[in-house]
């Protein structure tokens, strides 16, 4: 293979990479309405569920696991998230 082969197989495969990474990386990424949530759930958030560890949904699950202590704005902003 020649130099010029080898940086355009190269460069090739590293566009894979970004691509096909993208949206693994995107999922971990908060959403506008996931920031808005866990901005006025904040208190609730502190309360209830202080011991969760952040990240796959826990927080989230915590909150509805808890929804019958949850302050109004709260409640009606976790029943905003998508399903």
């Amino acid at each position: 293979m020649t130099l010029r082969a080898t940086n355009r197989f190269g460069c090739v495969t590293l566009a894979a990479l970004v691509l096909c990474a993208g949206p693994a990386f995107a999922q971990n990424v908060p959403s506008q309405t996931q920031r808005q949530v866990a901005q006025t759930c904040m208190p609730d958030i502190r309360a209830h569920c202080s011991t969760v560890e952040r990240g796959g949904g826990r927080l989230v699950a915590c909150l509805q696991e808890n929804s019958e202590r949850l302050s109004p704005s709260c409640r009606q902003a976790l029943n905003s998230l998508p399903r």
